[in-house]
């Protein structure tokens, strides 16, 4: 390599490397965080591969406790060299795990030297990629990392480096109990109450359309406003359960305190009791057969009667004869 070009690849590797250095962190308005760091070797040397993390992307932001999140991570490879057998490996601890694969297996990546031989362009240098991980039910709020590990060359330990990544952790979201309160031939109410710990704002309530229940005409969801925490409010929905029926799933979709949409899932119980006035199943077989036995029974008490009067009136007459 001549001394021209040599500078020229030493400055693109520093000029990368400087931005890196600085760290900066953003909110977009799509609920996702984006940040900039660097992971390097302990004994960084421009003729070596030199792994760099320029961009983590997670959503939604910020997490919560006991949801999944997406996280994507930009590695470059800012030094000359190339990485020959690339390992990357996510290795979540608590209050973070994951079902995904998390040690992915990229074989070569190029460095800047192959790369701009190639198509003179960083394309080559760059990897992708995204993980899916849990947070526990019990995290803490604040932030939390996940460690991420990059290895330029799989058969060497002492080639790996890494870094923590931030994600931060925040309880925005809220519950809901859901209670049936009323039946009529007409509608059925529910009570339904904020019984989390934030707010919720644009509640609906949706009763899943399911066996056993007559919907009296095609119904959209109920809009109920904004909640606050402790709140309720009495909704009423053109559904009416047949007779039989336990229960009736509902679900409650509203925006959380930060502005993510979420949608619960409730199993509202049926007491018998509130069904005794309100007949909405079609008679069965057997009970046609009661009512038709009842008919036939009131049928033939009536000719009875009305035959023994006839016969009391036709004595009577013989007798005044």
């Amino acid at each position: 390599m001549n001394t021209g070009k040599y500078l020229k690849y030493m400055l693109i590797s520093m000029l990368l490397i400087s931005m890196a250095a600085m760290q900066s962190a953003a909110v977009s308005a799509d609920n996702t965080q984006e940040i900039n760091y660097s992971i390097s070797n302990n004994v960084p040397s421009a003729y070596n591969p030199q792994f760099m993390v320029k961009a983590i992307k997670y959503e939604p932001y910020p997490v919560n406790a006991g949801q999944w999140f997406d996280v994507w991570i930009k590695v470059q490879n800012i030094g000359l060299g190339d990485a020959p057998s690339t390992i990357f490996e996510l290795r979540p601890e608590y209050p973070f795990y994951s079902n995904d694969s998390l040690v992915r297996d990229y074989g070569l990546v190029n460095g800047v030297t192959s790369a701009h031989k190639a198509d003179g362009t960083d394309d080559l240098t760059q990897v992708i990629l995204k993980y899916r991980v849990m947070v526990a039910d019990n995290a803490p709020a604040g932030i939390s990392n996940l460690k991420f590990i990059a290895n330029p060359n799989s058969k060497s330990k002492a080639a790996e480096s890494g870094n923590d990544i931030p994600i931060q952790i925040e309880k925005t979201k809220t519950d809901f109990n859901v209670m049936l309160r009323d039946i009529t031939p007409q509608e059925s109410s529910f009570v339904i109450t904020n019984a989390g710990e934030n707010a919720a704002k644009s509640v609906t309530l949706e009763i899943e359309k399911q066996a056993g229940l007559t919907f009296l005409k095609e119904v959209e969801p109920s809009s109920l406003g904004n909640l606050e925490q402790g709140d309720f409010i009495i909704a009423h929905v053109k559904v009416i359960p047949n007779q039989g029926v336990k229960e009736m799933t509902a679900r409650i979709s509203y925006t959380d305190t930060a502005g993510v949409r979420n949608t619960i899932e409730k199993k509202i119980p049926v007491d018998d009791s509130m069904l005794y006035n309100v007949c909405t199943t079609a008679p069965a077989k057997d009970y046609l057969k009661w009512v038709f036995g009842l008919v036939g029974l009131l049928t033939g008490i009536f000719l009875v009667v009305i035959i023994t009067l006839i016969r009391q009136k036709l004595d009577a007459n013989k007798k005044k004869h």
